[in-house]
């Protein structure tokens, strides 16, 4: 019977040059949730589908506020909750902010189950000309 020495059998295998070390990886943590209602409820918002109704696009489109824009409230806008209403199927919540261009906007967003929708827009220093019925 034929016997190889053991050292031998392991020395024959050849390591790929490239081959590192992996380095352990840092446990990765959750984000913080938000401690103020008003981050908290943009958090909520943004986590959601955005959808906008016929209005909400009538009014973007004559006071010229853009979907990137609407879609920017959400992250760094500021929440009125005295604006805000538990009156219809959503809630409605009016965040108000400064977009890129310079506009202040107030916008309004309904809290759905299953998205939030763009109520309608507001250039809160400026009156357009709307025809949106």
């Amino acid at each position: 019977m034929f016997a190889l020495p053991l050292l031998a059998c392991l020395g024959t295998a050849d390591p790929t040059p490239d081959a590192q070390p992996v380095a352990p990886q840092p446990e990765v943590e959750a984000p913080p949730v938000p401690s103020d209602p008003g981050s908290q409820l943009l958090a909520e918002l943004r986590s959601k589908p955005l959808t906008t109704t016929r209005h909400a696009e009538c009014r973007m489109d004559c006071r010229h506020v853009s979907l990137p824009e609407i879609e920017a409230l959400l992250v760094d806008g500021i929440w009125i909750p005295e604006r805000s209403r538990e009156d219809g199927p959503c809630e409605s919540h009016a965040i108000e902010g400064t977009s890129a261009d310079g506009q202040e906007l107030r916008v309004v967003y309904a809290a759905c189950d299953s998205e939030t929708r763009v109520v309608t827009a507001i250039d809160l220093g400026r009156e357009w000309p709307c025809d949106c019925d």
